[in-house]
Protein backbone atom coordinates (compact mmCIF):
# COMPACT_ATOMS: atom_id res chain seq x y z
CA UNK A 1 0.00 0.00 0.00
CA UNK A 2 2.79 2.18 0.88
CA UNK A 3 4.50 1.65 -1.78
CA UNK A 4 1.27 2.38 -4.50
CA UNK A 5 1.01 5.81 -3.04
CA UNK A 6 4.41 6.91 -3.40
CA UNK A 7 4.26 5.44 -6.61
CA UNK A 8 1.43 8.18 -7.01
CA UNK A 9 3.21 10.87 -5.64
CA UNK A 10 6.55 10.10 -7.74
CA UNK A 11 3.97 10.22 -10.82
CA UNK A 12 2.19 13.53 -9.74
CA UNK A 13 5.45 14.93 -10.20
CA UNK A 14 7.01 14.51 -5.88
CA UNK A 15 10.66 14.22 -7.39
CA UNK A 16 11.13 17.61 -8.39
CA UNK A 17 10.60 18.49 -4.62
CA UNK A 18 13.76 17.57 -2.73
CA UNK A 19 13.16 15.18 0.76
CA UNK A 20 8.84 14.77 -0.15
CA UNK A 21 9.01 11.32 -0.86
CA UNK A 22 10.50 10.30 1.96
CA UNK A 23 8.91 12.63 4.18
CA UNK A 24 5.96 10.61 2.81
CA UNK A 25 7.50 7.05 3.48
CA UNK A 26 8.45 8.13 6.34
CA UNK A 27 5.12 9.12 7.73
CA UNK A 28 3.43 5.98 6.09
CA UNK A 29 5.57 3.42 7.55
CA UNK A 30 4.91 5.20 11.00
CA UNK A 31 0.85 5.10 10.45
CA UNK A 32 1.33 1.34 9.34
CA UNK A 33 3.81 0.51 12.15
CA UNK A 34 1.36 1.90 14.34
CA UNK A 35 -1.49 0.31 13.23
CA UNK A 36 0.42 -3.28 13.40
CA UNK A 37 1.20 -2.76 17.00
CA UNK A 38 -2.54 -2.30 17.80
CA UNK A 39 -2.90 -5.99 16.24
CA UNK A 40 0.46 -7.27 18.58
CA UNK A 41 0.89 -8.51 22.13
CA UNK A 42 2.74 -6.00 24.00
CA UNK A 43 6.42 -7.28 24.61
CA UNK A 44 6.39 -9.34 27.95
CA UNK A 45 8.83 -7.50 29.81
CA UNK A 46 7.73 -3.75 28.75
CA UNK A 47 4.41 -4.41 28.70
CA UNK A 48 1.66 -1.08 27.81
CA UNK A 49 3.33 2.48 28.36
CA UNK A 50 1.96 5.76 28.46
CA UNK A 51 -1.79 5.63 27.63
CA UNK A 52 -1.84 2.20 26.34
CA UNK A 53 0.89 2.30 23.62
CA UNK A 54 3.35 0.04 23.21
CA UNK A 55 6.84 0.70 22.54
CA UNK A 56 6.69 0.03 18.58
CA UNK A 57 4.40 3.14 18.81
CA UNK A 58 6.14 5.33 20.98
CA UNK A 59 9.15 4.40 18.97
CA UNK A 60 7.06 5.69 15.73
CA UNK A 61 6.37 8.97 16.93
CA UNK A 62 9.62 10.66 16.42
CA UNK A 63 9.76 8.93 12.79
CA UNK A 64 6.10 10.97 12.21
CA UNK A 65 7.50 14.44 13.35
CA UNK A 66 10.42 13.86 11.21
CA UNK A 67 8.17 13.54 8.04
CA UNK A 68 6.06 15.86 8.87
CA UNK A 69 8.86 18.16 9.20
CA UNK A 70 10.55 17.05 5.81
CA UNK A 71 7.52 16.86 3.90
CA UNK A 72 6.84 20.88 5.21
CA UNK A 73 10.17 21.61 4.10
CA UNK A 74 9.63 20.09 0.82
CA UNK A 75 6.45 21.75 0.16
CA UNK A 76 7.81 25.42 1.51
CA UNK A 77 10.69 25.18 -0.93
CA UNK A 78 10.40 26.10 -5.21
CA UNK A 79 10.28 23.14 -6.92
CA UNK A 80 13.44 22.07 -9.25
CA UNK A 81 13.54 23.16 -12.79
CA UNK A 82 11.21 26.45 -11.89
CA UNK A 83 12.52 29.94 -11.92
Amino acid sequence: MLFCVLAVLVRAGALKRPGLILGAFAIGYAVARSVCELFREPDAQLGFLWGGMTMGMLLSVPLLIAGICLVAFALRRQPLGST
